[in-house]
């Protein structure tokens, strides 16, 4: 599969209006080639970051201009801004793979200085001015432009184009979502918190199309709110457009599920058909802790509605986040089994330690709780199927009875070595 690497896409958060719009067309210039969003305002940066995704942020360290300051900080979703400092903090809670640079005039200031050390993860610097010479500003930024670039291909949202998801396998398929809808959670979740509970979000192209409709919403500038969803015709219209692939993520809180099943409709009859897989894999956690958290009834009444990809996500994820009791063990499988899920045995965290020949990989299982690791032999075609195709290479094993009481066997990759989205994963076996 081959990547496409958009234009990187820059925020500059800048307050005085001269020089945001000096380093707006000095980044825009083709020698650079950044793809610059340069918001006038405070609330307007705040917009800016959760209705787009960006591959990087650059920041002015002081916003005397927009009225912020040590004497007039403002709150942003329980953020006390008081700088571009603090607000460089917060892009990075919702955006952690998105480098970040300070361009300012100010950086040898003791006190600035401390809160930049303060940060605890990497940052870059551009003094102001600007350089004259167009070579010097690429050569500055190259280190700030390489991590950029690496943000924009390990981006689920914008990496990769809609004709290229068609050639995935529906097993890396659903991986991709589960990488996208893991890594994006934080900005979703701030979204959340600034315009009110709403049931899902539509992105496209690192852009937010549109929230559904929940309870208590306010409408943020150039949001669209939509009552239903739409067809697998126009998403496919929407994303052929756009040559990127439509994400849809659901709310997660436990006290939304309820508003998040009705929009979706009795057995998911409201949800596009591509996009059912999706809403079985966003809600499994959540209706997994809803199970052992004692609400059994409620949350396995909405998993018998998912589709058979959702239902075994929801087992497994019963079956990780089980205490380990017996009894715990024993009422998990017959509340399962008389609503429709599949039962899990057990979930091995497995990796190919060797091909060998045309036909087989002997690969080392080790059960999800730990213990000691076998070594057993593995259809090499099959688990290639299924997108893991080399030495060294992790995946989950999963071992499961169905509802007709046949044993079954789920693979599903965790880490890939090569150019592709599934290289990204935060740890190598790690489950969120």
């Amino acid at each position: 599969m081959t990547l496409t690497t958009n234009t990187t896409k820059v925020v500059v958060v800048e307050d005085e209006r001269k020089v945001r719009t000096d380093l707006k067309a000095v980044l825009q210039r083709p020698a650079v080639g950044f793809d610059v969003r340069a918001p006038q305002s405070l609330q307007g940066t705040v917009n800016q970051l959760l209705l787009e995704r960006s591959d990087g942020g650059m920041f002015d360290t002081r916003l005397d201009e927009w009225g912020v300051g040590e004497f007039k900080p403002e709150k942003v979703n329980g953020h006390i801004i008081k700088n571009g400092i603090d607000l460089a903090a917060f892009y990075r809670e919702i955006n952690e793979d998105a480098p970040i640079c300070f361009h300012s005039s100010f950086l040898d200031d003791p006190h600035v200085r401390q809160q930049i050390d303060s940060l605890g993860f990497k940052t870059y610097e551009f003094r102001k001015p600007l350089p004259t010479d167009i070579r010097e500003v690429r050569e500055e930024l190259r280190p700030f432009s390489d991590e950029m670039i690496n943000a924009n291909r390990s981006n689920p949202l914008v990496s990769i184009t809609a004709q290229e998801y068609r050639t995935l396998t529906s097993n890396e398929q659903h991986r991709l979502y589960k990488m996208a809808f893991r890594r994006n959670k934080p900005w979703v979740d701030q979204m959340i918190k600034v315009w009110g509970d709403f049931t899902c979000v539509a992105l496209l192209d690192g852009k937010v199309q549109w929230v559904g409709d929940g309870h208590k919403l306010k409408r943020a500038t150039g949001l669209k709110v939509r009552e239903r969803y739409p067809t697998d015709a126009e998403m496919a219209a929407a994303a052929a457009k756009a040559k990127n692939f439509f994400f849809i993520f659901w709310n997660t809180k436990a006290d939304m599920l309820h508003k998040v099943f009705k929009q979706a409709g009795p057995w998911l009859g409201n949800v596009p058909a591509s996009a059912r897989s999706f809403f079985g894999l966003s809600m499994a956690k959540a209706l997994a802790r809803l199970y052992l958290g004692g609400e059994r009834r409620e949350s396995l009444t909405w998993a018998a509605e998912l589709d058979g990809v959702g239902k075994l996500e929801v087992a497994k994820y019963v079956f990780k986040l089980m205490p380990k009791s017996k009894s715990v063990a024993r009422q998990s499988e017959r509340d399962l089994a008389e609503a429709g899920l599949p039962v899990v045995a057990e979930v091995f965290k497995a990796e190919v330690r060797k091909i060998e020949g045309r036909h087989t990989a002997w690969v080392e299982l080790r059960k999800w709780g730990g213990g000691r690791a076998v070594a057993e032999p593995f259809d090499l075609g099959r688990l290639q199927r299924c997108g893991v195709k080399y030495e060294d290479q992790m995946f989950e094993y999963t071992v499961y009875e169905g509802m007709r009481g046949d044993v079954a066997t789920n693979v599903e990759p965790t880490v890939a070595h090569e150019g592709n989205p599934f290289d990204h994963s935060p740890e190598r076996g790690a489950e969120e």
